[in-house]
Parts: C-alpha cells; sequence; structure tokens
C-alpha cells in the first residue's frame, strides 16, 4: 500500500509538471520560460543527486536552502507571463485544445489569397495561432472574427484598407484579428531582398509556436517562419503541404471527421518527449521531498564497555562507554533501551538501521547512575534529534583492583583418570613455579571476599598418557572464580613429581655361596664355612612401575606374572659372603650378605617387561645383612672344597 501511494503521488506530481510546461507553451516568450524552468529544475535536482551521491554535504545545503528563493524568484521575474497564462487558461476548453488548430478548407482558403496576392506583389502577414496563445498580440490589432476566405483575407490586405500593414490572427477556422504589430527578430535575414515584414514573421516564431505566411511585397515569394527558421521561397503547393502538415484541424485531409479518442492519442503522441521527461523530473522531485520529510523513528541500544571491547569502535545498536580509570568495568547490563531519533528522511536511512554512540566519563570517582541523552556523542548525528523512549538509562561501575594471595596444594584438584596405571603422582611433593605468590584482579567486593567467604581454589588439572617424569600445568583460577570476573593476574605452573608404582609380589629364599675374591686369600676358603642356620638368605621382591597400583594380584594374568618375576629372580639373583672381607689377622669372622644379577631384569623376555623407562625391578634383603662365619672341621673342609668345585 505504501508503494502504490508513492507511485499515486509520483503519477499525480508528473501530470501537474506535464500540464504547466503545456502552460508554458502557451505563453509568449516559452521558449525562455520553458528553458529556464527546464535548467532550474534539473539542474537543482541534477546537482542534489550528485552531491548526494559523492557526500558533498556543503553543496547539497546550499541547494537545500536556496531552492526555495529560486523558485519564488522565478515567480517574481515572470510574474506578468504567469498571470497572462492563467488568464488565457479559462478561454479554451479542454477538449477544445485537444482538437486542431485548423481545418484543410481553411489552409486551403489562406494559401489560396497568399497566392492571388503573390501574383499582384501584395505583401501579406497571416498568422496560424497553434498552442501558444496570441492574446497580447491580437490586443494590438482589430478584432475581425469572420471566418476564413480568400476574399476576406485579399480585401484585408488592400492598400485601401486601414489594417493592410499588420498581421492578420487565425485562429482555428475563425479570422481573429486584423492590424496586428508583431515582436521583430533580431537575427540577420537571409536575402537582402527581405524587408520589416519578414523580420516580424521571424520574431513571433521566435516567440511562440506559430505558423507566420509571408507574402514579399518585393518580390511576390511566399515564406514561412516557424519554431524561429525561416523557409523562403515555396510554392503555393509546398506552402500548403507544409501548413496541413504542421497545424491540427478537426478533419483529415480527406474532409471525414475524427474522434476525441483519436484526438487525444494525436496529443499524446505529440507530447511522447514531454511525458517521459515530465516523469524523470517528477520522480527527482518526489525523492527530494521524500529524503527532506521529518520523522522519528526508534532504534534499540546496548551500553557496552570500552575496555572489554579493546578500544574498538563501537558496533551496530551499542554505546561504547569509556571510564575515567582504567581499573573500573561497567557492571554488565543486558537491558536494552529505545532511543527516538528525529530527522529528515534521508538522514535517518543513512544511519543503515542502528545507531552506534560513544559515552565518554571523564570524572575518575564516577560509580555510575542516569545518562542523560545529552552527554552521548552519537555518530552519524548531523542535524538529528535523540531522545530516550522510556526514561533515563542508569548504569553501574564497578571498581576494579589487583590483591597479593598465598596458593597453598590444598587449592589444587588433580584428575589422575587419564594418567599411566604404573605411575602415581607424589602429591606430597607438589610445588609452585616461579612462586605460591600470587596476584589476583577483580571486583573490589568480590576481592573482599576471596579468602574468607571464597575459597582460593584453581581449575582441576588434568594428567595425559604421555605425562611420565613430572605433571606441569599452567595455574587457571577456578571457573566458579572466573563467573565472578576475577582473574590470576600472575603466571604460575602447578609441578608435581611423578613416581612409578612400587608392588611388592612376594619373597624368595636363596642359598648363599661362600666365595673369594682376593687370589692371595684363597686359603681362607679352607679355614671358614657358614653356620648351619645362615646358609640361606631371605628377600623381599619389589616393583617399580611394572605393576598397576590398583592390579588384583588373586587374577589370573597377576598369579602369572607374579610367577614370572619370581622365577627371574631365582635363577637370576645370586647370594654371597666373600671371606676375603676378614680381618687378615683373624680377629673378627663377621663378613656381610652380598648380592648381583646374574643378568638385568631388562634382558629377559618381553612377558616381563613394556619397555617403560620408569620400570624397575628390585629386591630387598629380610634376613640378617651379616653372618659369623665358624672355622671348618676336618669334615667341613672336604664339603667346602666340593661346594667351591660345584661353583
Amino acid at each position: 500500500m505504501r508503494y502504490f501511494a508513492w507511485g499515486l503521488e509520483i503519477l499525480i506530481l508528473a501530470a501537474g509538471i506535464h500540464l504547466f510546461l503545456r502552460f508554458v507553451r502557451t505563453t509568449r516568450g516559452n521558449r525562455l520560460i520553458r528553458g529556464l524552468f527546464l535548467s532550474v529544475i534539473v539542474g537543482v535536482v541534477g546537482l542534489w543527486g550528485f552531491s548526494r551521491a559523492l557526500g558533498l554535504e556543503e553543496l547539497e545545503h546550499l541547494l537545500r536552502s536556496s531552492t526555495g528563493f529560486i523558485v519564488v524568484g522565478f515567480v517574481v521575474i515572470f510574474q506578468s507571463e504567469l498571470r497572462r497564462g492563467i488568464a488565457q487558461l479559462g478561454e479554451h476548453s479542454l477538449v477544445g485544445r485537444l482538437m486542431r488548430s485548423a481545418d484543410a478548407e481553411t489552409i486551403h482558403q489562406v494559401v489560396e489569397a497568399a497566392r492571388s496576392l503573390a501574383a499582384i506583389r501584395r505583401g501579406a502577414l497571416i498568422v496560424f495561432e497553434r498552442e501558444t496563445h496570441l492574446h497580447t498580440v491580437l490586443e494590438t490589432g482589430t478584432a475581425v472574427d469572420a471566418a476564413v476566405r480568400a476574399s476576406l483575407l485579399e480585401t484585408l490586405f488592400h492598400p485601401e484598407t486601414p489594417l493592410h500593414d499588420g498581421a492578420v490572427i487565425v485562429r482555428k477556422d475563425r479570422v481573429a484579428a486584423a492590424g496586428c504589430i508583431l515582436p521583430l527578430s533580431e537575427e540577420t535575414l537571409p536575402s537582402p531582398t527581405m524587408g520589416t515584414r519578414h523580420r516580424a514573421g521571424l520574431g513571433l516564431s521566435e516567440e511562440s509556436d506559430a505558423l507566420v505566411l509571408i507574402v514579399s511585397e518585393e518580390t511576390g515569394s511566399l515564406s514561412l517562419a516557424k519554431d524561429g527558421a525561416l523557409h523562403a521561397d515555396l510554392s503555393p503547393e509546398e506552402l500548403e503541404h507544409e501548413i496541413t502538415r504542421r497545424l491540427e484541424g478537426r478533419h483529415e485531409p480527406g474532409g471525414e471527421e475524427i474522434g476525441l479518442v483519436h484526438s487525444v492519442l494525436r496529443y499524446l503522441r505529440r507530447d511522447l518527449i514531454w511525458l517521459p521527461g515530465s516523469l524523470l523530473i517528477a520522480l527527482g522531485i518526489f525523492y527530494i521531498a521524500h529524503q527532506g520529510l521529518q520523522e522519528t523513528e526508534e532504534f534499540r541500544v546496548r551500553f557496552v564497555d570500552g575496555q572489554r571491547a579493546r578500544d574498538q569502535g563501537p558496533h551496530a545498536e551499542e554505546v561504547l562507554v569509556l571510564l575515567d580509570r582504567p581499573g573500573d568495568r561497567l557492571v554488565d547490563n543486558d537491558q536494552d533501551y529505545w532511543v527516538e531519533v528525529t530527522g529528515t528522511r534521508s538522514e535517518i536511512e543513512e544511519l543503515g538501521g542502528a545507531v552506534r554512540g560513544i559515552l565518554r566519563v571523564e570524572q575518575p570517582d564516577w560509580e555510575g547512575g542516569p545518562v542523560p541523552i545529552e552527554r552521548i556523542r552519537w555518530e552519524d548525528e548531523g542535524g538529528l534529534d535523540y531522545a530516550w523512549k522510556i526514561g533515563t538509562p542508569a548504569l553501574v561501575v564497578q571498581r576494579y583492583e589487583s590483591r597479593s594471595f598465598q596458593l597453598t596444594p590444598a587449592a589444587v584438584a588433580i584428575d589422575e583418570s587419564r594418567l599411566n596405571p604404573r605411575l602415581a603422582l607424589a602429591r606430597d611433593q607438589l610445588r609452585f613455579e616461579p612462586s605460591a605468590a600470587v596476584q589476583v584482579s577483580g571486583p573490589k567486593t568480590e576481592l573482599d571476599k576471596l579468602g574468607r567467604e571464597l575459597e582460593l581454589r584453581l581449575a582441576t588439572i588434568r594428567a595425559a598418557p604421555e605425562d611420565h617424569l613430572e605433571l606441569r600445568r599452567r595455574a587457571e583460577l577456578h571457573p566458579d572464580l572466573v563467573e565472578r570476573e576475577l582473574v590470576l593476574s600472575t603466571e604460575v605452573a602447578v609441578v608435581v613429581p611423578i613416581h612409578p608404582v612400587a608392588r611388592e609380589i612376594g619373597t624368595v629364599n636363596l642359598e648363599i655361596a661362600q666365595v673369594c675374591f682376593d687370589p692371595r686369600r684363597m686359603g681362607e676358603l679352607e679355614r671358614w664355612e657358614l653356620p648351619a642356620h645362615a646358609q640361606t638368605a631371605r628377600f623381599s621382591i619389589t616393583t617399580l612401575g611394572l605393576i598397576p597400583e590398583d592390579a588384583d594380584p588373586t587374577s589370573p594374568a597377576m598369579i602369572e606374572r607374579f610367577g614370572l618375576l619370581r622365577r627371574f629372580v631365582e635363577e637370576n639373583l645370586r647370594v654371597f659372603v666373600d671371606v676375603s672381607e676378614l680381618a687378615p689377622d683373624g680377629e673378627g669372622r663377621s663378613v656381610r650378605v652380598r648380592w648381583t644379577w646374574r643378568r638385568t631384569w631388562q634382558e629377559a623376555s618381553e612377558a616381563l617387561t613394556d619397555g617403560n623407562l620408569h620400570e624397575e625391578l628390585d629386591v630387598v634383603l629380610l634376613s640378617d645383612a651379616e653372618v659369623l662365619l665358624e672355622p671348618r672341621t676336618p669334615t667341613g673342609s672336604v664339603s667346602a672344597r666340593n661346594a667351591n668345585k660345584s661353583q
């Protein structure tokens, strides 16, 4: 419906402009008036559109402010022509204007009179009135109002009559007046034989659309002045054809009547150029008027903290609040506010459907309050007026600070679900690097609660399968504290050592061999022997990183693995005492129980190891670490020698 109304307005405006242009065409001096009018309209509309397209605001303002004065000046300068034209509007009906100005018979009578006058070298001026009313010209002559006849015209131009020196005005099928004075042209005539009569006919054709037939008194030639041009030396047949083609009458050349509809179509076809021109001018004027209308539109805005926006400009539907103190923050306000913007339609369309502005606070101790619309610097405000639709928004400012706190292991929560099950965290060795002292920044009210109502906690640290030697993560505040806008300002790392899991898988009893590693004291083997109660040593078997901490020792897989590890110890662990460690003077007989591996567990089958660098297999002596050797008896000597041979 809105577009239909716009289209109707444009059509009405185009019709008015077209009628005005036709009215201008019916007045004397129409070329001057029409040219000035079109220059003003097209110039103003064109320059205004050009300035709008290129953003020439000064030129646009100049045109907007001076257009009214130009129109008033146009009316003042041409007031007499406008007054005369308005007075002439009622002289002829619209239907009459749609008809041709002369019929074929009238034209034939005029041409016959011209032929007769030319034959006897008698000068004549005959004017055919068309759309331009020749009211002022008629006033200079004598009204006749008679039917057009060749004899009448010949009589009017007879030298003995008082009206022969002037021009005869033919209006439609009547001789309206005779003895009329025509304006003289300033142009140079094409032939020296042409005199005042030709200059007068040319002058009238320059100021109106009339056709002027000129019969030369000197040469008897026939000329036709039209549209400011003079066509000389025409034959009567050429003259009749040209006049018939130019004039429009109520009859076709064949004498048949034409209807009103046909006349209207001819009328529109004759103005084919003027119709789109009128429409284009109407579009330009409508656009200017459309853009110049004052209207009020509502826009939504939200206040945004300038610090959080990182000094970027405001986005659409935002008012960027720039606080004076860097440590202050605007309390989040999700409420939308509505702004009423009043201005011309073009200015509002330039906003792009949204407004944006900046609120700069230059009061260091400002803690919020109402925000008058005048304090906001709106972008693209131009001549727009801004006003809050409902009430005045009130903002709240939060003071931000930074304080020191001490981290403790209790503040750290660790998720070990993905840690290698053969490894364990040494939580008792947790440390903070470079220091446990940290700075926490945030709202003053929240910092006051931290350590009292709020516990200083860190976000959960999650171990990963690739963590082996230590767990190292950057410390971050718990999400609950982050929601309170608290920030850990100090970079600190949480470090937790990782150790392989230690598991005891059982005990073994191994015989203790008696050896001597000093060849010079080999005779000691013949002197000493192990007592019966100290001939075996008891060991506990401990694994590091080989058995998961939560492994079930009663499961078949663990029973098999424990058995493999125990057999490896029994087959590869060698336990002995070295008699060369005894004092040479024989004052002591105590020696330490020692052991060694025939091959390491890493050299064993893959059933014992997974290739983890943290895997270790160790044994712990449970029996006495030292034994007392006894002097060997003769029988014992033989048994000792047999024992050495077996070694």
